[in-house]
């Protein structure tokens, strides 16, 4: 089995793949930081609409840009004061589509972990801008809107 496996070619990333990485990866970290800036409309220019969420068993469309995308009076009283990244992962990098996955972790003003979890983003690159079009995140019962 391994004999087979010593001719089978392995490639480096293209510079576009690795230059798309990178801006995947600024992307993400944007993101956060938007999110922690707790300014919604800053927030949205993160995502194109419409895109889904997926945090319940339940796919959540979002057609609707007027609508908010947290809640942050609700997420506050969580003891939540920030969120910080603890690892960007580029699953999928390519010119136009990518996919991230995001490990992050809720923090209260204390430094305590609230809590830590992954979200996945399925973004694309329209008229030059990234752009969530779908998301995931792993964690039960956190409260966005």
């Amino acid at each position: 089995m391994l004999a087979g496996c010593s001719h089978t070619k392995v490639s480096m990333p293209s510079q576009n793949e690795s230059t798309t990485t990178k801006e995947l990866e600024r992307f993400v970290r944007q993101l956060v930081d938007d999110f922690n800036g707790r300014d919604p409309v800053v927030l949205k220019r993160n995502h194109h609409f419409p895109f889904a969420r997926v945090m319940s068993p339940e796919v959540e469309w979002w057609d609707d840009s007027n609508r908010p995308l947290v809640d942050y009076t609700k997420l506050r009283a969580t003891g939540w004061d920030r969120s910080v990244v603890n690892k960007i992962e580029v699953i999928y990098a390519a010119p136009e589509k990518g996919i991230t996955r995001l490990n992050f972790s809720r923090m209260t003003k204390d430094g305590k972990v609230i809590l830590t979890t992954d979200a996945f983003y399925f973004v694309t690159k329209i008229d030059g801008k990234w752009g969530i079009a779908a998301m995931f995140i792993g964690a039960d019962n956190l409260p966005l809107d």
